[in-house]
């Protein structure tokens, strides 16, 4: 959403998660991306980790879409950085690294709950 507003329809999204049929599933299994150990999944342009609430497009010279359903989130990254799959290991390390940054969704840490002032009885702050 933005302001309020949903942009993408919510079965779009489901649709992506899902990871697409059972074909779908299978051949993004037989692909060179497939990787045992990291469920993963190909649907409308999206690489789709389903375990992680994320999906997202890589583009060839850097262009980074990135959609984490779980703590609601969208980065975008424009780019025309000729040598820019050298860096996709290292962006997407950091694309990781945030979500830890962000345990509530708040874009706070845990360690940065709001604290209640208390007031003393001669009406001062502590």
């Amino acid at each position: 959403t933005a302001d309020g507003i949903q942009i993408v329809h919510p079965r779009v999204v489901e649709d992506i998660m899902n990871g697409g049929t059972d074909e779908n599933i299978q051949q993004f299994k037989n692909s060179y991306e497939y990787l045992k150990d990291v469920p993963m999944a190909y649907r409308n342009m999206f690489r789709v980790r389903p375990d992680d609430g994320i999906f997202y497009q890589l583009g060839i010279h850097g262009q980074i879409v990135w959609v984490d359903t779980k703590y609601d989130l969208v980065v975008v990254k424009h780019s025309s950085n000729p040598n820019a799959v050298n860096m996709f290991p290292a962006e997407m390390y950091l694309l990781d690294l945030l979500r830890y940054g962000l345990p509530d969704g708040t874009g706070k840490s845990s360690k940065s709950k709001s604290r209640k002032s208390k007031k003393s009885k001669k009406g001062k702050v502590v």
